[in-house]
């Protein structure tokens, strides 16, 4: 059993450990089919050892927490997930559409230090390739903003909606609860009708190619791409 004291130490390292945002990082956003497994897991775990490490959803549902070996696993998770204390990486089985989402890892080390990262999870069912159509690509300047909204949007409802750029995820919705890339905050509106996105305040960085991905309430899978080229305004 763990004791009082070490858990009185957990807590205040939880509380005023140094924060050092998002440490972990991860590779592209992963995807995934009903029924099968993913694994998510940061390429740069830490080297020193670990007190607390917790799987949570961007809504802070928790996953697993791991304190000081002992395993506490959501009930709704119990048969389903499995985790590796050294590579700290998440297998998540059998799953489902509402898996698809935003997950959170954090890490409380024996310094004190409290490292995180997040990434992201695609659910599909069956798969129907490029059913989303664009007209032709986007040109915006330097400042300005562009609306980038697929012809044929889906007329059944959908579980999740998400855009990316280079594989980067900018905004997704699942289930009505709407999460925004913090590099996009203030800079992007979206429309849940028309799955319209508009991006605000251009920069050059943001020429690319953008994928709209729509998961329905049937399973199906609906992907799309634009592509947008941002110039200097004249002067």
């Amino acid at each position: 059993m763990v004791s009082y004291r070490l858990y009185c130490t957990l807590w205040i390292l939880l509380c005023f450990g140094q924060y050092f945002g998002q440490d972990l990082q991860f590779p592209e956003p992963a995807n995934g089919a009903v029924g099968e497994s993913v694994v998510l897991a940061p390429v740069n775990p830490p080297s020193t050892s670990i007190l607390v490490t917790q799987w949570t959803l961007i809504d802070s549902t928790l996953i697993i927490r791991v304190v000081s070996g002992v395993t506490t696993v959501n009930s709704s998770y119990e048969g389903r997930v499995r985790f590796d204390i050294n590579t700290l990486a998440l297998e998540l089985q059998n799953l489902t559409l509402g898996d698809s989402g935003i997950y959170r890892l954090s890490v409380t080390t024996s310094a004190g230090e409290i490292r995180s990262g997040e990434t992201s999870l695609q659910v599909f069912g069956q798969y129907f390739g490029q059913d989303l159509q664009f007209p032709e690509p986007a040109n915006g300047a330097v400042g300005e903003s562009v609306v980038l909204a697929p012809d044929n949007p889906p007329s059944t409802s959908f579980l999740v909606t998400q855009w990316t750029f280079n594989s980067i995820f900018i905004i997704i919705v699942a289930s009505g609860v709407t999460t925004v890339n913090p590099a996009y905050e203030d800079r992007v509106s979206f429309d849940i009708n028309t799955l319209a996105l508009e991006l605000q305040n251009l920069t050059l960085g943001d020429s690319g190619i953008f994928r709209l991905s729509v998961t329905t309430s049937a399973g199906e899978i609906l992907t799309g791409e634009t592509s947008l080229q941002v110039f200097e305004k004249n002067i």
